[in-house]
């Protein structure tokens, strides 16, 4: 086989020739080396979303789960008196002063509700349903452990419905641990 071009570049220790194919040969690796990086990259790409999602999903959990501990040292930090936190609810949500009586009761082994009922301190006191409704929503906004459990309204003037006046008793549980 007698090729013009490929004697010419095969020649007798011609620099130029050399350069020419070193040069050529290092395009080529080069241009392999790229391809290689590029489909490392596509893949690296294509598996990025996917850990993207689930660090924003553990992100999520962990600031849920650092709320919750918030609210936990919260409600340590108001306090285990849970008749002045009601007293402090009533006059926060401008309801006035309670009557709360105590009695506890276990649902559970190793749990203890304090069961709260609650009447207006001036028997002849009446109420807006919103006043109601703010009131006992602070009670269970603002401390995680406590809840209305039960509430029995009653219209204050029977010959006057349209005035929405009410009497009412309500009844708060706040469930701890024994031990705690």
């Amino acid at each position: 086989m007698n090729l013009p071009f490929a004697k010419a570049l095969t020649g007798e220790g011609d620099s130029l020739r050399t350069g020419i194919l070193a040069v050529a040969a290092l395009v080529l690796l080069a241009a392999g080396a790229l391809g290689f990086q590029w489909s490392r990259y596509a893949s690296y790409r294509d598996s990025l979303e996917p850990g993207k999602r689930s660090v924003a999903a553990i992100s999520a959990a962990a600031k849920q789960i650092k709320e919750l501990e918030d609210e936990v040292r919260e409600d340590d930090k108001l306090g285990r008196d849970d008749v002045t936190y009601i007293t402090q609810q009533a006059t926060a949500s401008n309801f006035g002063d309670v009557n709360p009586k105590q009695s506890t009761k276990s649902p559970a082994k190793g749990y203890k509700d304090t069961i709260f009922t609650i009447t207006a301190s001036e028997k002849e006191r009446n109420y807006y349903r919103q006043q109601l409704a703010t009131f006992f929503y602070y009670i269970e906004a603002k401390r995680s452990r406590m809840r209305v459990t039960a509430i029995d309204l009653r219209l204050a003037d029977k010959k006057k419905p349209e005035d929405d006046l009410w009497k009412f008793t309500a009844e708060f549980t706040s469930r701890t641990r024994e031990g705690d």
